[in-house]
């Protein structure tokens, strides 16, 4: 089972965000209900986040990929969507894994609707395919659309550069959920249109030789301002409880600032 030293010595890339397993079978961790440790770790992955884009406060682009299926990239970019929209940003979700999409079911939505793969075939509109999530106003979804065999040639096609222009218009963070990048490559292809990369490892799922790929691409130029998420850690073993206090809150603000600057002096 890989270890959060593991993965860096393995790879030289910070690691933002340690979020431990919940055992209760819902996909949306965040809410503005009590705190958990889960989002608690996905709020200081928003707050990272902000820092690793700098001085850009609007028409951010972030692409959440891993290395194969079951690994939490789809749980990580919606809650991060979610975690996201509860500043008061407004924020867009794309359903691009459009081989196992995953997004639309977690918010209920009715992928029969128009989406990705309509557009990308000039079926439809972009207004056409945004999608109110249901859960904050300022929260919506673009669905993966009909099902298609070939969405690898569709993503080639200019329709993908046009639409993330016409949404920086509009949105302060748009979230990518991308297919694993070791499996096909079209994670790879969006990524050319996204400002960073957040790369998602699962303890217990995720091998060294996985990460051994990523750093290939990394060498490639392939893959450019990757950040890694370890997802699914053992809360006991880390030291994480499930209810906090006052007290907790205030120690944790310090241990996330804190990391935030040790983790960027560290990788520059």
């Amino acid at each position: 089972m890989i270890s959060i030293s593991e993965i860096k010595s393995a790879i030289n890339l910070p690691v933002i965000a340690e979020i431990p397993i919940e055992n209760n079978g819902n996909p949306i961790a965040i809410n503005e209900g009590p705190a958990t440790a889960t989002s608690e770790q996905l709020r200081a992955l928003r707050t990272k986040l902000h820092y690793i884009h700098g001085n850009r406060s609007n028409g951010r682009v972030t692409l959440v990929t891993s290395s194969i299926a079951g690994e939490g990239k789809s749980f990580v970019s919606t809650n991060l969507s979610i975690s996201l929209a509860l500043t008061q940003r407004k924020v867009v979700l794309l359903e691009l894994d459009m081989r196992k999409p995953k997004v639309t079911k977690v918010f209920n939505i009715n992928n029969d609707n128009l989406g990705l793969s309509d557009y990308f075939m000039n079926k439809a509109s972009i207004s056409s395919i945004i999608q109110k999530s249901g859960i904050a106003s300022n929260l919506d979804i673009i669905g993966s659309g009909t099902p298609i065999h070939n969405p690898a040639e569709l993503l080639e096609k200019s329709e993908l550069e046009v639409l993330i222009d016409e949404l920086r218009k509009t949105y302060d963070d748009i979230v990518i959920d991308s297919p694993p990048v070791h499996l096909v490559p079209d994670a790879v292809t969006v990524s050319k249109h996204a400002d960073t990369c957040l790369y998602i490892v699962r303890q217990g799922i995720t091998s060294k030789n996985e990460l051994t790929f990523l750093q290939s691409l990394i060498d490639q130029d392939q893959l450019k301002n990757v950040s890694i998420v370890f997802n699914s850690i053992n809360s006991v073993k880390h030291g994480y409880g499930y209810k906090y206090d006052n007290s907790y809150y205030n120690h944790t603000k310090r241990n996330v600032l804190q990391s935030i600057f040790s983790d960027f002096k560290n990788r520059f």
